[in-house]
């Protein structure tokens, strides 16, 4: 055993040409300051960070805070600088770790921005601290007259990342709503003026192959990437599927990155075949001839580390038994794409214990609307909120307030139900077992309204109607 891993060590060390993780890197810094300058000239930053009241934290990382004034503004360009000095090899070492710092900063501030890609990113920012990527194309390998070789484990590793999205993706399709098409037929019905799909998009044989192919494809493209001889129909079906995807959802810079960072299945010194002009000849100089050591104790842990979690975390929804698309625990972090059509609707009551007096409370002042949308489908998010509401109170001196919540939401095309216990107060320390209502809505109701009326019809349903009567002192 020991013979094989130090074979394994070694084959992993080998030096292999850098341009193709080069490619990687050029591309992936091109599309992020593309994303970093988007969110600057149309200030989102300010619309998605300083204007809200509340920002609703990661656990365990609730020590993570806005910058005062307009330090933001200031953090977004530090961050844009250095994409650029990835994008083109200057001071790499410095420039990556300042954007992985910078950007795995921004992701933290607030999980109703939460996006799989901006995970994605968090992770390829953290390889590319890892991988010798400016060993390529850079002014790095000129100033420092580093060779063009890289060794074949930062290869591999990128390659096992890419993959792990696809595959995941593939793995967290095998349940019972998507096969049956319920999350698709929602979007598909809403992209009935499209040019290509638009006349088919109603039709149950097409949603079923675009629910099939869309499975098949994440569990399989992988071999077909890694296999020679279907490489390029992999690639092709990577183009077409990602170029499809990103005319019909707003997914923003996802398809964009995952049609560049597939590259990286091809030949290592595919750049320089295709791409002469910009990658110079490979000469036998450049080329590591000599031995490696065996890796660095320090990063041949990292990498054990890394490769684990990557592989355990998408796996650990399996130790709850729970519908995890109803409940959201564990959504994040899993590669779980596409996967719900989830129409909330909630409100939330106070309860001053001691006049018993109640009163709703306005959301409009304090969230912004992709902060509402995200909170109203995730009871934990719900919970902060309440929470937020409770030392929202005790800052105008009401001590002794409860807080509930009255959310209503339709998972993949059911009939709306409670996904809340509405008599719990919500700002209890330990939580009753229970307070998030079991999924008991079938699947295939026949509730079908559209996206745009949702809430007013929710808001009128006989369940909250009920409520209302019970308690005819609300405000």
């Amino acid at each position: 055993m020991a013979s094989q891993i130090d074979k394994l060590l070694k084959i992993a060390d080998e030096p292999v040409d850098g341009a193709s993780v080069a490619f990687v890197r050029i591309s992936f810094a091109a599309v992020m300051i593309f994303w970093l300058t988007m969110h600057i000239v149309l200030d989102k930053i300010t619309t998605n960070y300083y204007e809200p009241s509340f920002l609703f934290p990661y656990t365990g990382f609730d020590w993570v805070q806005v910058w005062p004034g307009r330090g933001l503004h200031l953090h977004f360009l530090i961050v844009l600088v250095a994409a650029c000095g990835m994008l083109f090899g200057v001071f790499y070492r410095f420039s990556s770790i300042v954007f992985a710092i910078g950007f795995c900063y921004i992701f933290l501030l607030d999980k109703a921005t939460y996006q799989n890609h901006y995970y994605f990113v968090c992770l390829l920012s953290i390889l590319f601290v890892v991988c010798p990527t400016y060993r390529g194309l850079g002014f790095d390998t000129l100033r420092l007259k580093t060779r063009q070789t890289i060794p074949r484990w930062s290869l591999w590793l990128f390659q096992f990342q890419i993959g792990l999205v696809y595959f995941f993706g593939g793995i967290a399709k095998i349940n019972w709503d998507w096969i049956c098409g319920y999350p698709m037929v929602q979007v598909l019905e809403t992209k009935q003026n499209h040019l290509l799909i638009g006349p088919f998009c109603t039709q149950d044989w097409f949603v079923t192959a675009f629910v099939w192919s869309g499975m098949l494809f994440d569990l399989f493209i992988v071999g077909l990437l890694l296999y020679r001889r279907t490489r390029v129909l992999g690639f092709c079906m990577c183009l077409a599927f990602h170029l499809l995807n990103a005319s019909l959802f707003r997914i923003g810079i996802f398809p964009w990155l995952m049609i560049f960072l597939t590259t990286i299945y091809f030949s290592p010194d595919w750049p320089r075949r295709l791409l002469g002009f910009v990658f110079v000849p490979l000469k036998e100089k450049d080329v590591d001839h000599a031995p490696k050591p065996k890796f660095k104790p320090l990063l041949h842990g990292f990498l054990i580390v890394f490769v684990a979690l990557q592989t355990l975390l998408p796996l650990r929804h399996l130790l709850v038994r729970e519908n995890t698309n109803w409940t959201e625990r564990h959504h994040h972090f899993s590669w779980h794409m596409k996967l719900r059509g989830k129409n909330s609707a909630i409100r939330f009551y106070t309860i001053d214990e001691d006049t018993q007096k109640w009163a709703r409370f306005d959301l409009k002042p304090h969230l912004k609307l992709h902060q509402l949308f995200r909170m109203s489908r995730d009871p934990f998010m719900i919970r902060d909120f309440a929470l937020f509401i409770d030392e929202f109170y005790r800052a105008k001196g009401i001590e002794n307030v409860t807080v509930r919540a009255f959310a209503l939401s339709s998972l993949n095309g059911r009939t709306p139900q409670l996904m809340i216990d509405p008599q719990v107060d919500l700002t209890q320390a330990e939580l009753p077992d229970g307070w998030i209502m079991p999924l008991e809505a079938p699947i295939g109701g026949e509730f079908n309204v559209p996206i745009g009326e949702w809430e007013q019809v929710v808001m009128k349903d006989p369940i909250m109607e009920e409520y209302i009567n019970k308690h005819n002192q609300l405000n």
